[in-house]
């Protein structure tokens, strides 16, 4: 008994530490814990805001330009870059992102990459050589 009770409180503890978090540089993503208070993150897929709703019932609205980014409920790191939403795959040498469009009649991944985090993002690897 007291084995399930310690699989089930590991398995939800990492979700309980993580939390939903608002990203305004870079370098906060790599915190261990978020913001225990925020219930929602939204954001718009074609407007300028992240509507963030918290446990209290309140709710805000931040401009997207302000933000580099945010961590959904699942621990996913995803990055604004000029309005779009960009999943941060891997932060090796190169930064692998992917995003999602509407192409036909459903929606698709695609990759992205960038030098680093806070780096121009190119749809290539050969234009990253380009950058700089």
């Amino acid at each position: 008994m007291k084995s399930i009770c310690f699989t089930v409180l590991m398995a939800i503890l990492p979700s309980l530490l993580i939390g939903q978090r608002i990203l305004r540089y870079s370098n906060e993503s790599k915190r261990a814990t978020g913001d225990t208070l925020i219930e929602k993150i939204t954001p718009q897929r074609y407007g300028r805001y992240v509507r963030i709703r918290y446990y209290d019932g309140s709710k805000q609205k931040l401009f997207k330009d302000s933000l580099w980014g945010y961590i959904d409920k699942k621990g996913t790191v995803y990055r604004i870059y000029r309005r779009e939403h960009y999943k941060v795959l891997e932060t090796d040498e190169i930064v692998k992102y992917a995003y999602k469009k509407y192409v036909g009649k459903a929606w698709r991944t695609y990759p992205a990459y960038s030098k680093n985090l806070d780096s121009r993002i190119v749809n290539r690897k050969k234009k990253l050589q380009k950058l700089d």
